[in-house]
């Protein structure tokens, strides 16, 4: 796995990644959670794709 890796905890820790143990569907629930949230978000900053 990617964590047993030398430093990889370390490096994502310290750029503020919050590393959860989940399972597919947890992860599926997750990300769709989130996409209504930063869809307003980027609706509101008028954010566009190039």
């Amino acid at each position: 796995m990617f964590e047993k890796r030398a430093g990889f905890r370390d490096r994502q820790v310290a750029q503020g990644v919050e590393i959860v143990a989940s399972t597919p569907q947890e992860l599926d629930e997750r990300v769709a959670a989130e996409i209504p949230k930063w869809s307003t978000f980027v609706k509101k900053v008028g954010i566009k794709i190039e």
